[in-house]
C-alpha cells in the first residue's frame, strides 16, 4: 500500500472554546485569520507491521494528492504574507514538535491547544498577520503493557534460554514436590549401596553447591534477558530511534517541500516572462522586493522532540559554506527560509552540549538562530532518573553526573536569602556591568557572574548528618555544594560558552493555576494556584527528602487533575504559557511590548519602554517562583537596542571556535 509522507490537516476555530482539524486544501479557506495545520508523519511504530486501524486511516487521508495540496495551502499562506501589502514584516514559520512517549491523542490535543492560545486567547499574537503555525506529530508510542508481544520479538536464542531458565528456575521452586514425585515412581536403592556410590562429602557439600551456583548464573542470566525486555517496554530507545531515522528526515523534507511549493508559486507569477526557473526566481525577486523577505523559520521543542529540532537544523544546514567553516554561520537556509528562535521545554540532550564542540548538533544550532530559550527545573525525574539510567547504556561518560539532560538544569543565585526571591538573577550585574559601548564579547568575559558557575545538575552524596538535619528542619538545612558546569566541565578560564547564547527560565518553583488540557484543545482551570512541576516549596534548592515527598506526591496523586507535571507542567500553568508562547511567536522583543502595552501608560510613553517592561517581567517572574539567567546578547539588543548582526558577531569572537580543538 502506497502512502503520503504526511496527514495534513487545516485548523478551524469552533466558536471560543474548541479547534477542529479538516483536510489542508490548496485554496484553503480564509475563514479563520489565522493560518495553522497539523502535520503528522506517517511513519509506523514498528518497521515490518501496520494495526488495521492505522491502514483504513491511511487510506482514507495519506493520499499523495491531498499531501501535495496541505503543502501548497502552507506555501499559498506564506506567499500570500509575503506579497500583501499591508503586511510589513517578514512572513514566521512557527513548528511545535511533541516529545517523547507521546500518544496521538495527546500529541493533538496540544498541539490543538497551542493554536486555541494563539488564535483566540492572547490578543498580542493573535492580532499578527505575519504568523503560520505547524503542530508536528512525530510516530512517537506510549509505554507498552504487551510484555508477551514484546517477548517475542527477542532473537531466537535468547527466547531459548529465557525458556530454559524459567523451566529450571520454576523446576527449583516447586523441587519439594518433585523430589516427593520421584521417591514415589524410582525405585530406591538401599541405602548401604547409595552410601558407597556416592560419597558423604559429595553428597553434603558438594552437590548442594553446585546446584546453588547453577541456579544462580540462570537467576541472573533470566534477569538480563528480562531487563532487555522491559527496556523495550520503556519505548525509550524505540523512540530514539524513530526521533533520529523517521522524524528529523520527514520534518527536513516537510521545510524542502513547502520551499520548493513556494518557489513554484513564484514561478507560476510570472512563467509568461521567464525562459527558465532561475531567470523565473530573479525576475520575482527584481519586480517584487517583498519575495526577497526570508521566511523566519521559529521552533518550539519539547523533551525528545528537542533533539528532532536540533538534527534537523544540521541537516538543513550548508556545513561547507564558507562563513559555517570560519565558524560564523548565517541562519539563512536554503532560498526562502531563516532560522529565527529556538525554545526547548525540557530538552533530553546532554548537558554537555552547552560547552563542547565535538560533533554538537546542538552547538550548530545556536550559532544559526537569532535567539534561544531553554526551559528546565531541577526535579524533572523523567530526565533526572528515566533518560539517565537509559543513557547509561550508550552515553560515552564514565561518570553518571556528566549523563544528566539539559531539561534538568538549574539555576542558583548566590545573592538569595532563604531561596524565597526569583525573577531574573543577572538583571543587576547586566544594567551594571554591559555599558552599550563596550565591545559585547569583552563585557562577557568581565561578567562576575558566569552563567556556567550559576548552572548546576545534581548535589553532593549527602551526608548521614545532613539528612537527619534535613528532615527534622528542611527549610534550614545548610546549603549542600553545588555541582555546577563552570566545575563539571573545569572551565576556569574565560572563554565565553555556548550557554551565554542561551536564556535561562528554572521553573523549579513555578506556582500558578492549572489547565487541564482535555479534547479538542478546551481545558479546565484548577480553583486556585497549585504547583505546577515540583511541590515549590521556595527552597534554596531540592534535597533528598523533597525528592522523596516529589515522588510519593506523583505515586499516589496518580488520578489527581492537579498532580505535578514535572517533564510538561510547562504547558498547563497559565503564566507559563503565555511566557513561552509570546517567546516562540514574537520575539523576546515583542514580548517585552506586549508587556508595555498592557502596563500602564506611563510605562509606553517612558524613554526606554522595554527597560520599564523588563523589571516588570522580573517581578511577574518573583511572584510565580520562577528563576531567569538572561541572556547578555538578548539585553544588548532588546533592551539596549543594539544590531544583532553586530552583536552577534561580538559575541561569537569570543567563543572558542577552532574547529580542530577541543576540550576534554
Amino acid at each position: 500500500m502506497k502512502i503520503a509522507r504526511y496527514i495534513i490537516e487545516r485548523y478551524f476555530s469552533d466558536g471560543v472554546s474548541r479547534v477542529k482539524r479538516k483536510e489542508a486544501l490548496e485554496q484553503a479557506s480564509r475563514g479563520d485569520r489565522f493560518p495553522g495545520y497539523f502535520v503528522r508523519s506517517t511513519a509506523p511504530e514498528n518497521t515490518d507491521r501496520v494495526s488495521g486501524w492505522q491502514k483504513k486511516e491511511y487510506e482514507d487521508k495519506a493520499k499523495p494528492e491531498q499531501a501535495r495540496q496541505g503543502i501548497r495551502a502552507i506555501a499559498r499562506d506564506l506567499y500570500r504574507i509575503q506579497t500583501d501589502p499591508d503586511i510589513e514584516s517578514s512572513p514566521e514559520l512557527i513548528v511545535f514538535v511533541h516529545g517523547y512517549n507521546t500518544l496521538l491523542k495527546d500529541a493533538c490535543n496540544r498541539c490543538d491547544n497551542i493554536y486555541r492560545y494563539i488564535s483566540r486567547e492572547d490578543s498580542e499574537i493573535a492580532q499578527k498577520k505575519n504568523l503560520v503555525y505547524i503542530g508536528y506529530r512525530w510516530s512517537s508510542e506510549g509505554f507498552s503493557h504487551k510484555i508477551i508481544a514484546n517477548a517475542k520479538a527477542l532473537p531466537g536464542i535468547f527466547l531459548f534460554l529465557l525458556g530454559i531458565c524459567l523451566v529450571i528456575l520454576i523446576n527449583y521452586v516447586m523441587w519439594p514436590a518433585t523430589h516427593a514425585l520421584i521417591k514415589l515412581l524410582w525405585s530406591p536403592a538401599p541405602a548401604e549401596a547409595l552410601q558407597q556410590a556416592v560419597p558423604n562429602w559429595l553428597a553434603t557439600v558438594l552437590l548442594p553447591l553446585f546446584f546453588r551456583v547453577a541456579t544462580s548464573a540462570i537467576a541472573f542470566l533470566a534477569f538480563v534477558i528480562v531487563a532487555l525486555v522491559l527496556l523495550r517496554l520503556s519505548v525509550y530507545f524505540r523512540d530514539v530511534y524513530r526521533a533520529i531515522n523517521f522524524a528529523v528526515p520527514d520534518l527536513v523534507e516537510l521545510m524542502r517541500q513547502i520551499e520548493k511549493e513556494l518557489i513554484n508559486i513564484w514561478i507560476e507569477d510570472i512563467k509568461h516572462e521567464a525562459r527558465s526557473r532561475s531567470e523565473a526566481i530573479q525576475i520575482a525577486k527584481e519586480k517584487r522586493p517583498e519575495l526577497s523577505k526570508r521566511i523566519k523559520l521559529n521552533f518550539i521543542g519539547h523533551s525528545m522532540g528537542s533533539l528532532v529540532i536540533t538534527n534537523a537544523v544540521r541537516v538543513l544546514s550548508n556545513v561547507f559554506d564558507q562563513r559555517a567553516v570560519d565558524q560564523t554561520p548565517v541562519s539563512e537556509i536554503g532560498r526562502t527560509l531563516s532560522l529565527g528562535r529556538l525554545v526547548l521545554a525540557s530538552p533530553d540532550i546532554p548537558v554537555l552540549s552547552i560547552v563542547s564542540n565535538r560533533a554538537n548538533n546542538l552547538a550548530s544550532s545556536l550559532r544559526r538562530f537569532e535567539e534561544a530559550y531553554l526551559f528546565s527545573n531541577e526535579g524533572d525525574l523523567v530526565l533526572r532518573l528515566a533518560s539517565t539510567i537509559a543513557n547509561y547504556i550508550f552515553f560515552p561518560s564514565a561518570e553518571q553526573v556528566h549523563g544528566h539532560r539539559l531539561g534538568s538544569l538549574a539555576l542558583t543565585n548566590p545573592d538569595i536569602e532563604n531561596g524565597k526571591e526569583r525573577g531574573i538573577v543577572n538583571l543587576k550585574t547586566l544594567e551594571d556591568c554591559y555599558d552599550p559601548t563596550l565591545h559585547l564579547g569583552k563585557a562577557i568575559a568581565n561578567d562576575g557572574m558566569n552563567v556556567l558557575e550559576c548552572l548546576f545538575v545534581t548535589r553532593s552524596t549527602p551526608t548521614l548528618p545532613y539528612l537527619i538535619q534535613s528532615l527534622f528542619n528542611r527549610n534550614r538545612a545548610p546549603k549542600r555544594p553545588h555541582t555546577n558546569l563552570s566545575t563539571l566541565f573545569d572551565r576556569d578560564d574565560e572563554t565565553i560558552s555556548l550557554a551565554d547564547l542561551f536564556t535561562f527560565f528554572d521553573c523549579t518553583d513555578y506556582k500558578d493555576i492549572r489547565l487541564n488540557i482535555q479534547h479538542q484543545g478546551t481545558y479546565q482551570p484548577s480553583e486556585q494556584p497549585v504547583a505546577l512541576l515540583t511541590r515549590a516549596h521556595r527552597r534554596h534548592s531540592l534535597s533528598f527528602w523533597d525528592y522523596v515527598e516529589l515522588m510519593l506526591h506523583i505515586g499516589t496523586q496518580r488520578k489527581s487533575p492537579n498532580r505535578c507535571n514535572v517533564h510538561g507542567g510547562y504547558f498547563d500553568g497559565k503564566y507559563s504559557r503565555e511566557l513561552m508562547y509570546r517567546i516562540a511567536f514574537l520575539g523576546f522583543e515583542g514580548m517585552l511590548d506586549a508587556i508595555a502595552h498592557e502596563a500602564k501608560p506611563t510605562v509606553k510613553s517612558a524613554e526606554n519602554s522595554a527597560e520599564v517592561a523588563l523589571h516588570i517581567l522580573d517581578e511577574k517572574l518573583k511572584d510565580k517562583g520562577i528563576e531567569v539567567y538572561l541572556s547578555p546578547l538578548r539585553y544588548r539588543v532588546n533592551v539596549q537596542g543594539k544590531d544583532l548582526a553586530e552583536a552577534k558577531q561580538q559575541m561569537l569572537e569570543k567563543v572558542e571556535g577552532n574547529a580542530l580543538v577541543s576540550r576534554v
